[in-house]
């Protein structure tokens, strides 16, 4: 349920009021406390921030006022950088503007290392999973070759958090992995950076060795065919195109609602292809044979279960 129209522009002019404000009365003074407290009011009431990228940034953009006004604390004012990060995350996965310049330079440092901290403020529409399908489908929007676009590091942010939390369904985990690998293999083919390339092959590795152990034993995998489709997981992610599930149009399904399954056999061909592209990258820039052999020796594993029909790697063309 929603606030009657006044009331609502009420709120957010007090919300904004203090984000424009150049006044410092301190995080706890009166008008920091009201802000946060017409805040509190509007996110109550807000369906789905992803949805209402109005009451989103203009969250953010308190957070972003908090994070300057703390900025001689330095852990609480990268703990208020951190919670605008999450607030800005609707109006990217819209792409139709660009978060401000601190939230952008954040977003680039929480992409290529792990940024500690707690995860999405508790608000409605910001639960890991809606950022993660959010962000995700954000990615792919550009289609092949796209790399990404400005939504990749934010993704990263939000996969890297992902892939740091625990969870005790083993396909899910798995699912984080992949596309964790996915993108960090997109940015590494934008910077270079060879830990980059390092940290995808390590986490194909691993959703491959954990979809492994559900595939084809009919329990255990924890959703991983689901959570595939409903992420965009699988050999998508490794080229950064990746979709959102819906089961009706214009609804999402959250994971908790979906059922546990096991993990398929066409589920572990794809993490094994997607193996087979990291392994593959790295040869062509290290020349490991050990790299070479790995990717043959997953693309043929691969293609016994029955992937999707894509070539096994030779060697790079030079």
């Amino acid at each position: 349920m929603s606030h009657p129209p006044s009331e609502r522009a009420e709120l957010l002019a007090a919300v904004r009021a203090y984000a424009d404000s150049t006044a410092d009365d301190g995080p706890d003074g009166a008008a920091a406390t009201g802000a946060l407290a017409a805040l509190g009011r509007l996110l109550a009431k807000a369906d789905d921030l992803f949805e209402d990228g109005e009451v989103a940034v203009a969250a953010g953009e308190l957070h972003l006022r908090r994070a300057a006004v703390r900025h001689a604390e330095e852990g609480a004012a990268e703990a208020e950088l951190r919670t605008a990060a999450w607030y800005f995350l609707p109006l990217i996965a819209e792409g139709e503007a660009d978060p401000p310049e601190a939230v952008a330079d954040f977003y680039g440092r929480a992409a290529v290392a792990d940024v500690p901290g707690a995860g999405p403020p508790a608000a409605l529409g910001l639960s890991l999973h809606a950022c993660q399908v959010r962000m995700v489908a954000a990615i792919g929007r550009g289609g092949p070759g796209s790399r990404g676009g400005a939504a990749l590091r934010p993704a990263l942010f939000v996969l890297r958090h992902l892939a740091a939390t625990s969870t005790p369904d083993t396909g899910r985990r798995a699912d984080r992995l992949s596309l964790l690998s996915g993108a960090l293999l997109t940015l590494y083919r934008q910077e270079g950076r060879e830990e980059l390339l390092d940290e995808a092959v390590a986490a194909a590795r691993e959703a491959v060795r954990m979809t492994g152990s559900g595939a084809g034993s009919g329990g255990g995998g924890g959703g991983d065919a689901d959570a595939e489709r409903e992420t965009g997981g699988g050999s998508e992610a490794a080229s950064g195109v990746v979709s959102e599930t819906e089961t009706e149009p214009g609804t999402v399904v959250d994971a908790d609602d979906r059922p546990s399954v096991a993990a398929t056999d066409h589920t572990l061909a794809d993490r094994l292809m997607n193996l087979v592209g990291a392994l593959h990258t790295r040869y062509g820039r290290t020349g490991a044979p050990d790299d070479l052999r790995d990717a043959l020796a997953a693309g043929r594993s691969a293609a016994a279960l029955g992937s999707v029909g894509r070539p096994e790697p030779g060697p790079p063309h030079t």
